[in-house]
């Protein structure tokens, strides 16, 4: 999970890096008889993990543009955490000060998603970026029932 504009900017090249290097892959292993499946099962390593790092990139994209609609569960709640801070543009270093704890506990925290946080921990970290969470309930039946805390 990309956690700084830094990284986005790194995995962008890192994207254009890959597709050269795949379709010049690409390209060898035709021209060495390579074909159909088993030129498939050689590409795969690598173009699983560009379809990582692109959907990395989408998802970055989507927070700096402010949609956090991909958040659905409560388990999700720490890239949630994540994706608030880079909406914000706020570093690892100035939420450390905002909490007053080490910029390598917020490191840990992030690595973590926020893993194991009671709610205290949660809202207090939520309070040092100036949001508050709105749930929204959905019952596997009937109308959904919308919460703010």
């Amino acid at each position: 999970m990309l956690k700084s504009r830094e990284e986005y900017v790194m995995a962008k090249q890192r994207i254009e890096d890959d597709r050269r290097i795949a379709e010049r892959q690409r390209e060898t292993l035709q021209a060495a008889g390579v074909t159909g499946e088993e030129l498939n099962r050689m590409l795969e390593p690598l173009l699983t993990f560009h379809a990582q790092l692109e959907e990395e990139v989408e998802w970055f994209d989507r927070i700096a543009s402010g949609d956090f609609s991909s958040v659905s569960d409560l388990e999700a709640i720490g890239r949630l955490i994540i994706a608030l801070r880079l909406a914000q543009d706020v570093s690892q270093e100035e939420l450390a000060v905002r909490l007053e704890v080490s910029v390598e506990q917020v490191i840990r925290d992030e690595r973590d998603e926020y893993y194991g946080f009671t709610k205290e921990e949660i809202n207090a970290v939520l309070a040092a970026l100036g949001v508050r969470i709105q749930t929204t309930v959905v019952p596997t039946h009937g109308a959904a029932i919308s919460f703010a805390c």
